[in-house]
């Protein structure tokens, strides 16, 4: 590990802010110049990132050397810890790992903790298995044997999954049916409006009420008549078929049924980058409970409109879940 830190270290010094960062293209060519200059140039990089998640286990521990894990866990079985792995797993439960690009020193103690660095032990110091922290980010928190897993903690009902704003198809539709809102809002002056909901921050009241004013609107024919004359008019139609067709919507919709397929898409799409599909989230206790929820493609596309919306939230641009409500 000395190798380890001294790259890091260097590597730190080099950066015009001192922060590590293998995200950024800019600083992965700093570093792959100093492995070059030291003759480590087949380095597996991957192995850094792990060193600082072990560095952190080792400071919360104040050990040398990291225990390994006593018994045999397979991803994916609900288990209860006991003897020694429960011991050290408790210890490491409120320990968070490192903020993003940075180092050991920004992690520290939660207080409620999220069991992520004790996840991450569980499996990286136990035999025939592999752990990696990926910090976060559009990433899982943990990649186990191949395997992207969400962490959560059984003191929190919710999680992030993260932002959605990169999501351009999504976004898309969402302009659209909340720019028709807007717009029909302003001239009607519908009572009760939130001027706040957009496509990156909405209830589900929001998104409800903005499908009962575009079915209206898609359904007005003397008002469609006259696309032809007005291109604005046939514009904001053309938009409006468009959105209809990729939900694949028929004019009989309900608006629970239409913001539950739209908001069911974004949870397809996040949901195949974290986790990815055939991973888990994990909800942990301090006490060493672990218990999995497998998230497919085919178990996200099946759920119940009703569902999703009373267990999905988004809030600026964030995607918030209730993984039991949703996915049990």
């Amino acid at each position: 590990m000395i190798v380890i830190d001294n790259i890091l270290n260097e590597w730190s010094f080099r950066c015009h802010d001192g922060i590590v960062d293998l995200s950024d293209p800019k600083k992965v060519i700093i570093l792959e110049k100093i492995l070059n200059e030291l003759g480590l140039d087949k380095i597996n990089l991957d192995e850094i990132g792990d060193d600082l998640y072990d560095r952190v286990i080792k400071k919360a521990l104040n050990v040398e050397e990291i225990p390994q894990v006593q018994n045999s866990y397979e991803l994916g079985t609900n288990i209860t810890l006991n003897g020694e792995d429960a011991k050290v797993f408790k210890k490491l439960y409120s320990v968070s790992p490192p903020k993003k690009d940075k180092d050991i020193e920004s992690a520290g103690s939660k207080g409620t903790g999220n069991g992520e660095i004790s996840v991450y032990w569980l499996f990286a110091h136990q035999p025939n298995h592999t752990a990696k922290g990926t910090q976060g980010g559009g990433k899982p928190d943990l990649d186990i044997d191949g395997v992207g897993v969400e962490v959560k903690a059984y003191d929190s009902s919710r999680i992030t999954l993260g932002r959605f704003a990169s999501d351009k198809d999504n976004i898309d539709l969402l302009n659209t049916l909340f720019g028709l809102n807007a717009l029909v809002s302003s001239i009607e002056k519908i009572e009760g409006k939130d001027k706040k909901a957009s496509s990156l921050n909405f209830s589900r009241s929001d998104i409800s009420r903005a499908f009962d004013v575009l079915q209206d609107f898609s359904g007005n024919d003397s008002l469609r008549e006259l696309s032809p004359k007005y291109p604005l008019i046939g514009s904001i139609y053309a938009k409006i078929d468009d959105l209809l067709s990729k939900l694949e919507l028929e004019q009989s919709f309900t608006a629970a049924e239409a913001a539950g397929t739209l908001v069911k898409r974004i949870l397809v799409r996040k949901f195949s980058e974290k986790p990815r599909f055939g991973g888990y989230i994990v909800n942990v206790s301090e006490n060493g409970t672990l218990k999995y929820i497998q998230i497919t493609e085919e178990k996200i596309m099946n759920l119940d409109s009703e569902k999703v919306l009373e267990n999905t939230f988004i809030n600026q641009g964030s995607i918030i879940i209730n993984p039991e409500g949703l996915l049990q």
